[in-house]
């Protein structure tokens, strides 16, 4: 299952990224995200989302990763 992981800098939202994980469970993708943070330094994993939880939550993001809107739009 993919999922995607919100990673924040902490200072705004202009630097936030979304890293697209491949995992067993949220649990895992939440490790994975936490180990790549760990690599840049000065990031941290705000939250993990499905792809259903996702574009219900930043449909730009949505759009940019997936070309397309979102359903609920």
């Amino acid at each position: 299952m993919i999922y995607f992981a919100w990673i924040n800098n902490h200072t705004d939202r202009r630097d936030d990224d979304v890293l697209k994980v491949k995992a067993q469970s949220r649990k895992e993708a939440k490790r994975y995200a936490d180990d790549y943070c760990l690599s840049r330094g000065g990031v941290s994993v705000m939250r993990v989302f499905t792809r259903k939880e996702f574009k219900r939550f930043d449909p730009g993001w949505h759009r940019l990763l997936w070309g397309v809107a979102p359903d609920n739009e």
